[in-house]
């Protein structure tokens, strides 16, 4: 495998969740079953168009360098899929069931998408120039990120306890709250190790 492979590798996989998560982001708004079968379609090709790579890799017997990485990398892109996975599945059970969330829960989530595209794409740029300096920039984004969900969580226990969140709704919120953070946490790592 030779660097570039490599880097288009990840850059694909990177551009491919944001694409996904802004599609998301426009679901849980919307609540548009297109735009979520869609959503969910992408999703499914793009984990079945990186496979042959990861299988072709996996089976050789003699591995370089870039190719042991990709590797050590494979579970980390694996938590990204289970977590986005879980966020289409809620995002799901939201349009279906016509669950309600409050503006400002809305607010909270739609926020926490949109600095964890922006954290894909810093990954991304960190695999495309080794930048320490990105490295750095990325954790600390993950650190702030995660803060940030942990802080709306607190607060949406708040509106649970007055009674302006459903038990239903809440459910729907903190699992994806917590799927946005595990995101941002393999996010981070690939930073760090890509």
């Amino acid at each position: 495998m030779d660097k570039q492979e490599y880097l288009d590798t990840f850059g694909r996989i990177l551009d491919w969740m944001s694409v996904t998560v802004d599609d998301m982001k426009r679901c849980l708004i919307t609540d548009d079953k297109n735009c979520l079968k869609k959503a969910q379609n992408e999703f499914k090709e793009m984990l079945v168009a990186s496979l042959p790579l990861i299988n072709r890799v996996r089976v050789q017997e003699e591995k370089d360098e870039l190719e042991k990485r990709l590797l050590m990398l494979v579970p980390s892109l694996q938590g990204i899929a289970q977590a986005m996975e879980t966020m289409l599945a809620r995002t799901k059970t939201k349009c279906e069931s016509a669950i309600l969330f409050t503006d400002k829960g809305m607010g909270e989530l739609t926020q926490v998408i949109s600095a964890v595209k922006q954290l894909a794409r810093d990954a991304k740029d960190v695999f495309t120039t080794g930048n320490p300096n990105l490295r750095n920039h990325a954790r600390a984004e993950m650190e702030k990120i995660t803060r940030m969900a942990d802080d709306f969580a607190l607060e949406h226990q708040q509106r649970l306890i007055v009674g302006q969140c459903t038990p239903q709704a809440s459910y729907l919120y903190v699992d994806m709250m917590d799927g946005l953070k595990r995101i941002v946490r393999e996010l981070a790592y690939l930073s760090e190790k890509g």
